[in-house]
């Protein structure tokens, strides 16, 4: 009986042994991953797979739409074993953790290799798309033939078998980052053989039967919300499930005991804004990714209202600041990240006092949604759902804000003495953390700025503390040299923590130097100046850079050392070099080559222009930097391309990616073929019930 049929089956005849089935057939691989994420306790382990399956019991009307609830099962895992790792500290006697450890996780003879991937394989399991994990789950957690896995995952199976290769590939190449040096193949047979473990014989039994009583605890109307969900559609089930919410909040106050009707305030309020009460306070990350269960009224049918929250006590915070941008990004990505949006609407809105704001958006095909929160005394937080990588736009959602630290610092020369006016910038290095297809990708605030006082004095109170070890400041000012201090307090990084405590407490100390002064000429072949060009200083992440008036330059406070020169102008190729910066640098002399014009002419297999069509183009050296869109008769020029090999990318709509094509600049015409895209037709119907899905995603894969 497929996972389907058994949670059908339990949500409209209260089936315990269908449950039972269904722990039965996933308990082994929700047990294994619990067991290495709470470090061989065996008794927690336990705990956390009896949480995921009472969740699952609590879920099962929403969840039986799924076509597969191993990837549900296994990020809940997640979910609660961190919790469990916060919040439980049991004891146990070594002889215990030994027995434990020696029993399920080792075999008479220990597996070096296994060893060294145990503590690793399920957070970078976590750092591949819902998709990719699911596929890996199936072959190597659950064990499927590749045709069963195809059939779980809708595909043939020649498809599922290269789905399961190119993930198990990510996985490995994921692995391979943080120091796992088993071959592709050698992976595998590991997960195969130890990824999951047999739990203790009587805990599915024991686990089923408290999942089922725990969601049997609800109300009469809970288990006749939960029959009626199975014969609806998702569609149905959401305005039904509405509507039984307000017939709930009707009766709930006659049905709760003394001193926990509508006299308690705090659970007024949370109530209204979706947000858990302190009894609530130890639920799953899963379930706060989905507080408000069901949208309130909108004016926009399509919009979404955000709650915003304090993440530590769930109260509202009235006034926040929400600056929302929404838009499609391109085809492939164009390698700038979800920040890239084409034809970007953006919106500043005012939290109200219950610290509620109502985004209007159209929904879009591919519609990525970007929030930044930001409200006095808290971090920032930017949030993104990107339909492309499987985190839809949800109807509803509370965002957490955390409280911020102050980090502080000076800015002095090389004598100590203090800069004024100095240009403080701190970058966040942190990377997005994305749970799933529930939740946005998180990040904290991207940079934040400001200016040293008269004293040399700057302050930030932007970032949560959880930021501050992946923090990148620095200090510039037109009068001084870049510095190439970067203070880190993330000991992965290998840099020392005491920069933290520096930061913290006011005690760090920026230095600028004076640096020297560049100046020369640049010239064309023939010895003449070249008017209008820009020289410009490369120093790691920062530069300088000036015009010229008469072929000449200056450049003041360059730093010392070895550095990158580039320089463009219009009709010359552009030119680099690598020089050193002396304390008696001579003047530079320059030379410019005159350009051959890079000329395209976009056109279909009939011959036909293709108009509108955006061209990237780029090169081996990484100075070549153009990007245009073709005019009406398909053509474009560019009259300064870098002399040598040039790779192009085209994309225009309704016609298939060209990525990767060599050029050469000759100054003649050359033409592009694209060629129209296949159109790929079909519907969706729910299996159960044969009813059309009207609304849904389609992902093709080349």
């Amino acid at each position: 009986m497929t996972t389907n049929e058994l949670l059908r089956r339990y949500v409209t005849d209260r089936s315990e042994t269908a449950f039972a089935e269904l722990v039965s057939q996933h308990l082994d691989l929700v047990y294994s991953a619990a067991l290495r994420q709470v470090n061989g306790d065996a008794a927690a382990a336990q705990d956390v797979a009896q949480a995921v399956f009472t969740d699952l019991a609590r879920k099962a009307p929403s969840l039986m739409w799924h076509a597969s609830i191993t990837g549900w099962l296994y990020t809940s895992t997640r979910y609660l074993a961190a919790n469990h790792r916060r919040t439980e500290q049991r004891r146990r006697t070594h002889e215990q953790e030994a027995n434990a450890m020696n029993q399920l996780l080792q075999s008479a003879q220990p597996d070096p290799a296994w060893l060294e991937l145990r503590p690793l394989l399920d957070d970078a399991m976590h750092e591949l798309s819902p998709a990719d994990r699911e596929a890996v789950l199936l072959r190597y957690f659950e064990r499927l033939p590749l045709a069963q896995v195809g059939v779980r995952l809708g595909l043939n199976e020649n498809a599922a078998r290269k789905r399961v290769e190119r993930a198990l590939e990510k996985l490995h190449t994921i692995l391979a980052k943080r120091g796992v040096t088993s071959t592709v193949a050698a992976l595998a047979v590991l997960m195969v053989e130890r990824a999951v473990a047999a739990a203790p014989p009587e805990l599915a039994r024991e686990i089923s039967a408290a999942a089922v009583a725990a969601a049997a605890s609800g109300t009469a109307l809970g288990w006749a919300m939960l029959k009626l969900a199975a014969f609806l559609t998702p569609k149905t089930l959401i305005a039904a499930s509405a509507a039984a919410l307000i017939v709930g909040m009707t009766l709930a106050p006659k049905l709760l005991p003394t001193g926990m009707g509508s006299g308690s305030t705090a659970a007024r309020v949370s109530a209204r804004a979706g947000i858990p009460t302190p009894a609530q306070s130890n639920a799953t990350e899963p379930a706060r990714a989905q507080i408000a269960a069901f949208p309130a009224p909108a004016t926009n049918v399509n919009g979404m209202i955000l709650h915003i929250v304090a993440d530590d006590t769930g109260t509202p915070v009235a006034g926040a600041t929400i600056e929302c941008t929404d838009g499609v990004p391109p085809a492939r990505g164009g390698g700038r990240g979800d920040g890239f949006l084409l034809r970007p609407k953006e919106l500043v809105l005012t939290a109200t006092d219950q610290g509620t704001a109502e985004i209007p958006l159209s929904r879009g095909p591919n519609e990525v949604l970007i929030v930044n929160g930001r409200a006095e005394g808290f971090a920032d937080l930017r949030l993104v759902w990107n339909p492309k990588r499987g985190i839809e736009i949800p109807h509803e959602y509370t965002m957490r804000l955390s409280h911020a630290v102050c980090i502080s610092g000076q800015v002095v020369n090389e004598q100590g003495q203090p800069v004024a006016g100095a240009k403080v910038t701190v970058e966040n290095r942190a990377a997005p953390f994305q749970s799933g297809t529930q939740s946005p990708g998180i990040h904290g605030p991207t940079w934040g700025e400001t200016v040293s006082d008269a004293n040399g004095f700057w302050q930030i109170n932007r970032f949560a503390k959880t930021n501050i070890g992946v923090l990148n400041v620095w200090a510039t000012h037109p009068g001084y040299a870049t510095n190439d201090q970067e203070p880190r307090g993330y000991v992965s990084l290998g840099v020392a923590l005491e920069v933290v405590n520096q930061l913290l407490t006011g005690t760090f100390v920026y230095k600028l130097d004076r640096g020297i002064t560049v100046q020369g000429i640049v010239v064309d072949q023939e010895g003449q100046p070249v008017t209008n060009a820009s020289v410009q200083i490369v120093s790691d992440m920062r530069s300088c850079a000036t015009n010229l008036s008469a072929g000449t330059f200056v450049l003041n406070a360059c730093k010392l050392g070895m550095c990158e020169i580039i320089v463009r102008a219009q009709g010359f190729a552009p030119l680099k070099l690598e020089k050193k910066l002396t304390n008696n640098q001579a003047a530079l002399f320059l030379a410019l080559k005159r350009a051959k014009p890079l000329k395209l002419h976009l056109m279909d297999t009939n011959k036909m222009p293709v108009a509108h069509a955006l061209v990237r183009v780029g090169d081996d050296t990484g100075i070549a930097r153009f990007e245009q869109v073709s005019d009406a008769n398909g053509n474009l020029i560019w009259d300064s391309p870098p002399q040598q090999t040039l790779y192009i990318d085209v994309e225009a709509l309704g016609y298939t990616h060209q990525q990767g094509v060599s050029i050469e600049a000759n100054g003649e015409e050359q033409p592009i073929t694209l060629h129209a895209a296949r159109a790929i037709r079909g519907s969706v119907r729910d299996a159960a019930s044969r009813l059309a899905v009207s609304s849904f995603r389609v992902r093709a894969c080349a």
